[in-house]
């Protein structure tokens, strides 16, 4: 539904009220997504760690 609703406001003139929710909405979405491939890349690193300290136990 968030979606249908950013889309609509591409297709008219945008206010500048909207104009600023469009643009928060653009840099939570983009910091979310960077917050995100972080925290695969922090369990990969830990993994592979783990996998390490595993194989040397053995």
């Amino acid at each position: 539904m968030l979606i249908f609703y950013s889309l609509n406001l591409y297709q008219r003139k945008n206010s500048p009220l909207e104009h600023l929710k469009l643009w928060l909405w653009k840099t939570l979405l983009t910091y979310q997504v960077f917050k995100i491939l972080l925290i695969c890349f922090h369990l990969r690193i830990k993994l592979q760690v783990l996998v390490k300290i595993k194989r040397y136990g053995q």
